[in-house]
């Protein structure tokens, strides 16, 4: 029996070895969402594997690649993706990442990604483990099945790549068809009592499934009109909130 111990740990450790290598369902879901997604899917996909903990290496790498190769893109849902990337990573509790996280601390030009960087680096101690690399995770979508056919606009009408910012919803909504779905919600400039005017305290969100979201803004406080102040483009766009 003695002789069969190290046979049979050597196989443990086998076994053990080519799990860590095999992601998940919901892992590879996640990679594919990192991999092909718009800013508003790596931001909503960085929420879920927050909230949900998932510690797959496949899945922080791939995040890892996306957060380090997209911090300094411009533009408020990519640095809210960003941040939201970077919490991730540092919730993880996974070394490997500290080094990425540094340098993006360092380097980032925006005071909302440096905010959650350095929230990251504090969470993740300088341990003696290998280091994340950029360009090691390569961002590729699995290929196990073809990529849905993307909703056409409506006949007649436009996608909504060709709205511009500063349009009313009214002619928005008459150039774009009907939204998948609609939400609302107030901004902190609502509780801001130097905002006399009242102006982007309220916004309206046209969620459009397989092309995107287009964001409102109201203009003042006393008058109901409301214009486009960002659209966002993202063909993984699930057309709900």
């Amino acid at each position: 029996m003695k002789k069969l111990v190290p046979h049979i740990i050597s196989l443990a450790l086998i076994l053990a070895a080519g799990s860590a290598q095999a992601v998940s369902q919901i892992g590879q879901h996640h990679i594919d969402r990192l991999a092909s997604g718009g800013a508003s899917t790596v931001r909503d996909t960085a929420k879920t594997i927050q909230a949900t903990g998932n510690t797959e290496v496949e899945v922080l790498d791939a995040l890892a690649e996306r957060v380090g190769r997209d911090y300094n893109k411009a533009g408020a849902t990519q640095i809210d993706a960003t941040a939201w990337g970077l919490r991730a990573l540092g919730d993880s509790g996974n070394s490997r990442y500290h080094s990425l996280v540094q340098d993006i601390q360092r380097n980032a030009q925006h005071k909302k990604v440096k905010k959650f960087a350095n929230y990251a680096a504090k969470r993740l101690k300088n341990a003696s483990v290998e280091q994340y690399q950029l360009g090691s995770a390569p961002l590729t979508a699995s290929a196990k099945k073809p990529a849905a056919r993307q909703p056409a606009p409506a006949a007649g009408k436009l996608a909504i790549s060709e709205i511009s910012v500063g349009m009313s919803q009214q002619e928005t909504e008459s150039l774009t068809g009907t939204p998948t779905s609609i939400n609302s919600h107030i901004t902190g400039k609502g509780f801001n009592p130097f905002n006399v005017t009242g102006r982007d305290s309220h916004r309206i969100v046209y969620y459009y499934k397989g092309q995107g979201r287009i964001i409102f803004s109201n203009q003042s406080a006393y008058g109901g009109g409301y214009r486009v102040s960002e659209v966002v483009l993202d063909t993984h766009e699930s057309g709900y909130p």
